[in-house]
């Protein structure tokens, strides 16, 4: 389908309707006739047999308008003289990355006609405080162009209280979360920790239940993690190991996944450590390493366990029932990296 001068293309539906000469015609396209006329008319070159007379408006919807916001652009054209105007096109100008060289192609604009091209750009979630400038300078085929249209737009960082509500609603990416942890406008998780040994008799643990190491146990090591932060730890990992090589000493559990821990929330997982009775230390030295991954916080702390010099004596279970005694409280510690 060709296109023929001063005919008007209304590209509303996928019926084109042409009018040229007072004769009007529809037809039935497909989506590539569609963008083959739009394609048409946006590179149409020609001279006008009368002056044309172009006038523009620029609208925003938002002059003062927030980081992460949408930022609504609109340039509207008529042509109120006599001759059509060719490729035209308008170009915003600005020092700011986001809004500048963005473009509003109108292409042929017959006598009368009025065009309107809406652009939405958003307003990267980084955005600090400050006034932006923009203009938007028109060219065209035969160098008749409205005057330029300008405008001051001013722009507001994300509040705190702003961006943790974004962190909850799951809208921050996590490099986004980690640059407003970084400037301070995201607190990040705090985990404080509890460890208890016991010696009872379990599917992860075998001693005499008096709370206390003595060689010929296995130790389960109960470990209680509470997110003391504001925003929610994620995917958080528990790990228990010795901080050198000792012989004698065998882990039959030494990973845990504690999952999501919301803020306030305790959750606990175990860990199983044997002795054996041929183990010569005194003292037990694990490395305990709790690692989050939402926000990249981790714990490494040093435990030192003491271990009874006497030999665990052997268990004697009645009806299938052991008394224990109460654990032993190892350490308690809240910390965190910033």
């Amino acid at each position: 389908m060709d296109l023929l001068k001063n005919q008007k293309v209304d590209f509303s539906n996928r019926n084109i309707t042409i009018s040229y000469q007072g004769h009007v015609a529809t037809d039935a396209v497909s989506e590539r006739d569609i963008a083959h006329l739009e394609k048409q008319i946006l590179e149409e070159r020609g001279k006008p047999q009368a002056p044309p007379y172009p006038l523009a408006v620029l609208r925003i919807n938002k002059l003062n308008i927030v980081a992460n916001d949408e930022l609504g652009i609109a340039v509207i054209i008529e042509n109120k003289g006599k001759g059509s105007l060719y490729r035209l096109k308008g170009i915003i100008r600005s020092s700011y990355p986001p809004l500048d060289k963005k473009e509003f192609n109108f292409g042929r604009i017959l006598p009368g006609e009025r065009k309107r091209i809406a652009r939405s750009i958003r307003i990267p979630i980084r955005s600090k405080d400050q006034e932006v400038s923009l203009k938007v300078n028109f060219t065209e085929e035969n160098d008749y162009i409205p005057p330029p249209q300008a405008a001051r737009l001013s722009i507001r960082a994300l509040t705190k209280d702003e961006v943790l509500d974004l962190y909850h609603s799951g809208r921050l990416t996590k490099q986004d979360a980690l640059y407003f942890a970084k400037i301070g406008k995201l607190s990040r998780p705090v985990l404080a920790y509890s460890c208890q040994v016991k010696d009872d008799i379990t599917e992860t643990s075998a001693g005499n239940s008096d709370g206390i190491i003595q060689r010929g146990e296995t130790i389960k090591i109960l470990l209680t993690v509470k997110n003391n932060g504001q925003v929610q730890a994620t995917s958080v990992k528990a790990r228990l190991q010795l901080e050198r090589k000792l012989t004698g000493i065998d882990f039959f559990k030494d990973r845990a996944n504690l999952g999501d821990i919301a803020s306030g929330e305790l959750k606990q997982c175990d860990f199983s450590v044997a002795v054996k009775r041929t183990s010569t230390t005194r003292m037990l030295p694990l490395k305990l390493t709790l690692v989050e991954t939402g926000l990249n916080v981790s714990v490494t702390e040093e435990l030192s366990l003491p271990l009874d010099d006497r030999i665990a004596p052997m268990v004697i279970v009645t009806r299938k029932k052991v008394t224990s005694s109460p654990s032993f409280l190892v350490s308690r510690i809240d910390s965190y990296f910033g």
